[in-house]
């Protein structure tokens, strides 16, 4: 009799709860439009615009940016070391766009042009300052670099010719750092206990050096509580931490390597952002670190950047700023090797897409609440992704409000899984290969519609050609943490596809 009354109590919980009236339904379907507004911004158009970027003397100018703007919003590239620039993917239409090229140290230079399919412009820009010289045989050149940028004022530059100089610096104007080539203008922090470089003036470019030497608990470089400054075309190693940006805005670190430390010290990690806005960590390359990339409190675009043999490639704990309207993408990387390649943890309002994740011992992407404060990632897409080979491919806990859309998951031991979501959607992915394809759970408590906690599956090819709906088997609990039961559940996608999907360039053919 008793098995009897449970029975009923567990059917009549769950037909109250598919009745139940959910608050969050407006809010899923209010933020759906930022995900589709910041899904459009990152499609591919075909328009691009290159050239080089030199001085009166047409000596090349290395890591400017040129930016180009259009509709409330820009693609952007930077110099390299013969000073040119390559900008894809700008919408072509009707109308002419404005594109500026800045560097610290140079007076900006603005252009509107339209933009077709193959467009060229070359740039000249004239410097703000005076020039400093360090090294070298000029008769009046600086044998210190801190000597050279105590006597600067904003505008000027300090060029640094090849040598190893064993120093630590400070900067505190704004000023172009240049050194004549990272494999032989070196900086030796001489294993001592601070930072080699410490950045507090604004507007400030530092590149072509090699930089290193700092002992454990010290940064290499360190940006402080200061905005608009460019590290570029730099190798940075032997330390704690390589980079570190606290409290700052529009920082860019692009075009920088962070090898393996040839000591037997382990860098801890690359580069780390704590409060931090409009920053972009671009093109970089970061092997054999503790960890790749670290953010705290900080809203950014990570883009294009080579991460592997990491335990955590990139890993964000709770980026969500009280107050603040910002944005958060990963975008177009290539993790390899690592132990869990994209670790968010309470992450809010941003978008994962068309990066390349393989080999990860635990998971590609894990997406957690986060575990002091509790909060939850919310407002996430997942898109056009290729995640192969690894020991799970996506896993998402306490999250909601997620979409997985266009994705590739290839090869994996676990597809995935979701464990206690809501308002989540996986639409027109295709699986292959995976020894397990995806899988749920979900909890009676906390108590909202059925509907909103059980993953919405739709249109994604399942390893081969289905005629019917195709069954998803889950489990559902009382409790978000369930100790002792657990019970199966069955949901469908109603429309499986006949063929695979090409997901952001990849398919079945290009693995």
């Amino acid at each position: 009799m008793k098995r009897t009354i449970i029975v009923v109590g567990i059917i009549i919980v769950l037909i109250g709860l598919a009745g139940v009236p959910s608050s969050v339904s407006t809010f899923a379907q209010q933020q759906n439009v930022t995900h589709q507004r910041n899904a459009a911004s990152l499609q591919e158009e075909p328009g691009t615009l290159s050239g080089f970027v030199r001085d009166p003397l047409m000596n090349p100018i290395i890591g400017a940016t040129v930016r180009v703007s259009y509709h409330e919003t820009y693609q952007e590239s930077y110099s390299d070391a013969s000073g040119f620039y390559h900008i894809t993917n700008i919408p072509l239409c009707n109308c002419s766009k404005i594109a500026t090229c800045l560097k610290q140290g140079y007076n900006t230079a603005s252009v509107s042009l339209p933009i077709w399919e193959t467009t060229i412009y070359d740039f000249v820009l004239t410097s703000k300052g005076q020039w400093f010289y360090v090294g070298g045989a000029g008769p009046n050149n600086y044998t210190k670099i801190q000597d050279a940028i105590d006597n600067t004022s904003d505008g000027d530059t300090v060029y640094v010719f090849p040598g190893s100089y064993r120093e630590h610096l400070v900067i505190n104007t704004s000023i172009q750092l240049q050194g004549a080539n990272p494999l032989s203008t070196i900086v030796d922090g001489q294993n001592a206990s601070n930072d080699i470089i410490t950045c507090v003036g604004t507007d400030v470019f530092i590149g072509g050096f090699t930089i290193f030497n700092c002992s454990m608990g010290s940064s290499v470089l360190r940006f402080n509580h200061t905005r608009n400054c460019t590290l570029y075309g730099t190798k940075i190693h032997t330390g704690e931490y390589g980079v570190t940006i606290q409290n700052g805005q529009n920082i860019n670190i692009v075009n920088n390597t962070f090898p393996k430390t040839p000591s037997t010290k382990t860098g801890y990690v690359a580069i780390r952002l704590l409060d931090c806005v409009y920053c972009t960590i671009s093109q970089n390359n970061i092997s054999s670190w503790v960890g790749g990339i670290l953010l705290s409190y900080a809203y950014l675009r990570i883009t294009k950047n080579t991460i592997t043999n990491t335990q955590r490639g990139i890993t964000d704990m709770m980026n969500a700023l009280p107050g603040v309207n910002m944005y958060f993408i990963i975008d177009e990387n290539h993790l390899s090797d690592n132990n869990v390649a994209v670790f968010l943890a309470g992450s809010q309002d941003y978008s994962i897409t068309r990066n390349e994740i393989t080999n990860s011992s635990t998971a590609g992407l894990s997406l957690a609440e986060e575990v002091f404060s509790g909060v939850n990632p919310k407002n996430v897409t997942i898109k056009n992704n290729l995640i192969t080979d690894s020991t799970q491919g996506i896993i998402i806990e306490y999250s909601i409000n997620v979409s997985v859309e266009g994705n590739l998951l290839h090869r994996n031991t676990r597809g995935l899984s979701f464990h206690i979501c809501s308002f989540t959607s996986v639409k027109r992915n295709t699986f292959q290969q995976n020894e397990l394809t995806a899988t749920y759970q979900w909890s009676v408590y906390p108590f909202s519609a059925l509907s909103d906690k059980i993953p919405r599956f739709d249109e994604n090819f399942w390893d081969k050609s289905q005629k019917t709906p195709y069954p998803i088997i889950g489990t559902w609990s009382f409790l978000r943490y369930p100790i002792f039961f657990k019970f199966p559940w069955v949901t469908y996608d109603q429309h499986p596809a006949s063929e695979p999907y090409l997901n952001g360039g990849y398919n079945e053919n290009t693995i």
